[in-house]
């Protein structure tokens, strides 16, 4: 998960626990949870659940089903969980692109009654705490009306968009960054052609790794940075070779080769000539 974005939600996860005691958390597009909340701010009976095996598997498969099912709808989906609680997930789309889902829940939609405990002991025995605690625990569990489960859906989509709003604003941003920096990258080798640059040197002058270098240069320009390097040199080479009687070695040098070899085959290869006739053509 991006920093930015991370310290977007545990603000927002924050705010709302403060304000609600609920939690939220973050599933990214390949089902990875980042978990924004603390461990202790969770349901504990939730928290005891997901500390057995059998509990934890049992809350996986209940959320990603149900994630499925949010992600091919394109819609929010508050379901109940195996544990009878009421849960919330919140698909996060930019256009056609899934970006992850948001969750939240750990509550009841009606008061808990003695039916219901017995029944969640019943399908929980690994639980190994006592009667007596389980009961504390599944009757101090939040309870929320259709009416306030609504307006908690309503909450995350909202903040649901303005997620996918920083998202785009930050690629946005950072779109216009790398432009610069490849802007940068070609001022300096138009400025040193001359002399022994390597990529990496250039991709340093950027505060850009190689490959990324390599990789955004590409995308902005259509080539390589040693092709758009060689074609500079043979811009300035072609010059020289008009405008001076500069020997062919000298230029060569001048321009950024250290031998004749490579020189005669990059001129080729972008004047589709020799140097010499090169020079020759020009000085008739």
């Amino acid at each position: 998960m991006d920093p930015a974005k991370s310290k977007i939600l545990n603000e927002y996860h924050l705010a709302l626990f403060r304000l609600t005691g609920i939690v939220t958390d973050y599933i990214n597009c390949n089902n990875e949870t980042f978990s924004v909340c603390p461990p202790a701010d969770c349901n504990p009976l939730c928290r005891l659940i997901r500390e057995h095996p059998e509990g934890y598997e049992a809350c996986n498969r209940s959320t990603y089903e149900n994630l499925a099912i949010c992600r091919k709808e394109r819609r929010s989906h508050c379901y109940r969980c195996h544990a009878g609680l009421i849960d919330i997930i919140v698909p996060l789309f930019s256009g056609s692109k899934y970006l992850g889902s948001l969750t939240t829940g750990q509550v009841f939609d009606c008061p808990p009654t003695s039916e219901k405990f017995h029944e969640f002991l019943r399908t929980h025995r690994y639980l190994k705490q006592s009667e007596a605690e389980l009961r504390q625990l599944f009757f101090n569990i939040r309870v929320y009306t259709v009416e306030q489960l609504s307006a908690l859906v309503n909450l995350l989509e909202i903040f649901g968009n303005y997620v996918i709003e920083t998202e785009n604003k930050l690629k946005f941003l950072e779109s216009v960054n790398e432009k610069q920096q490849i802007q940068a990258a070609r001022s300096y080798m138009e400025l040193h052609c001359a002399s022994q640059l390597s990529i990496g040197l250039v991709a340093n002058q950027v505060s850009l790794s190689e490959s990324h270098f390599c990789h955004l240069f590409k995308q902005e320009t259509g080539t390589s940075p040693i092709q758009y390097l060689n074609r500079i040199r043979i811009s300035r080479a072609m010059e020289l070779l008009r405008n001076t009687d500069k020997s062919i070695t000298e230029i060569a040098l001048e321009c950024g080769f250290c031998n004749l070899t490579h020189f005669n085959r990059m001129f080729r290869k972008f004047a589709n000539d020799t140097p010499r006739n090169y020079r020759k053509k020009q000085k008739k």
